[in-house]
């Protein structure tokens, strides 16, 4: 019951980032530093990945923005839906276009474009010529003579009415094509998008099982390196500026290290280290300690744990022979609970030094060396 809420479980993170923390700092994880992070978006209340909240805002329909011809503002889905086509100072073409006229400007001085009888006249004479497509040629006009070419004249009117009619049918057929093949076109469209949907799902469901797989492969190698160590372990701790800025704010008080054996069956263990110090050590001095944990093979070891502890931070600096490594060597006391079988993944109790090393100390001789700290452990049975 008390790992259910105990603040130093490390449990894995709720949004699938595949890191473990503890459970003390998982706010802090969720809303700093977690990959998979959600942001509400203030306009469409829609949650958003952290990382693509900037690309969101450029597409959200509930974002305001400005007409780019009238500068009017309104909600990007207004704009979309309807007003690009409406817009008054929107830059528009005359409508008889197709037939030759070449006027353009705002889409507020169309209407006065094609009620001016100049226009007009221009219009009905470009339609005029269009029908010269569109109707066949017949031999026996070309037969006619002077008479036939007079009654023609006087029918003026009444032929120009024919001919208008005849391109405004030979209009609407074409736009009911067009229609016909924009409904297909768009069919088209919706039935890719279904498949890019469903191919999208199954890519994202193959990636989970994959970054699991890989999880699970790399916690595994990770388990043999450590039931390998013999009993020697060697704690890089990278970014040490930052862990201890950490604990300085009391942000991350500690940290520890991946678990390690002492033999291939043997005790389970790893290493605390408090950047900034615990007890009387707080804000002076580098605390390091050794924590017992459990494992599958407890049951064939004799407990309490008995032993010598080497504990090291390694000098990483050039001198060769002359390295000086800051080293304690403990000796375990069985009575404590720090060396008794551990009835939690990690015992809490631990065994250590609270005033291991000064911090000034660290900074001397190249114990950090490219912002990386070394600790080595040897256990001795």
């Amino acid at each position: 019951e008390h790992l259910k809420t105990c603040e130093f479980v490390e449990v894995p993170c709720p949004k699938g980032c595949n890191q473990n923390v503890e459970r003390k700092v998982l706010e802090h994880h969720l809303k700093k530093e977690c990959s998979k992070r959600t942001t509400t978006c203030q306009h469409c209340k829609t949650e958003v990945q952290h990382k693509n909240y900037k690309d969101h805002l450029g597409k959200c329909q509930k974002v305001s923005v400005a007409c780019p011809d009238c500068n009017k503002k309104m909600l990007r889905e207004k704009l979309t839906a309807g007003h690009e086509k409406e817009c008054p100072k929107a830059q528009a073409v005359c409508e008889f276009k197709a037939y030759g006229c070449k006027w353009t400007g705002v889409r507020l001085q169309l209407q006065n474009h094609l009620k001016n009888e100049v226009s007009m006249a221009t219009h009905l004479s470009l339609l005029c010529k269009a029908t010269t497509v569109l109707l066949p040629t017949n031999g026996r006009d070309k037969n006619k003579d002077g008479a036939s070419k007079s009654e023609a004249s006087g029918s003026g009117s009444s032929g120009n009415a024919a001919v208008s009619g005849n391109v405004l049918e030979e209009l609407n057929r074409q736009r009911n094509r067009n229609a016909e093949s924009i409904a297909t076109v768009e069919a088209k469209i919706e039935q890719v998008e279904r498949k890019t949907r469903d191919l999208t799902g199954r890519v994202d469901r193959q990636q989970r099982e994959n970054e699991g797989s890989m999880t699970l492969l790399k916690n595994t190698v990770i388990e043999l390196e450590a039931r390998m160590c013999n009993g020697v372990y060697l704690w890089r701790i990278t970014g040490y500026a930052r862990h201890l800025e950490n604990a300085r704010d009391n942000v991350v008080t500690a940290l520890h290290s991946p678990p390690f054996y002492t033999n291939f069956y043997g005790y389970k263990l790893c290493l605390r280290i408090n950047p900034n110090g615990v007890d009387t050590g707080y804000g002076s001095h580098v605390s390091l300690f050794v924590h017992m944990m459990q494992s599958d093979w407890d049951d064939t070891l004799e407990w309490p744990f008995s032993g010598r502890i080497s504990l090291s931070i390694l000098d990483q600096s050039d001198d060769g022979e002359y390295k000086r490594h800051i080293s304690e060597t403990l000796v375990t006391r069985p009575n404590l609970l720090a060396f008794q079988r551990p009835t939690t993944p990690r015992n809490h109790k631990g065994y250590g030094y609270v005033e291991f090393a000064h911090i000034e100390t660290l900074q001397d001789r190249q114990y950090l060396k490219n912002d990386c700290l070394l600790v080595r452990v040897q256990v001795f049975q």
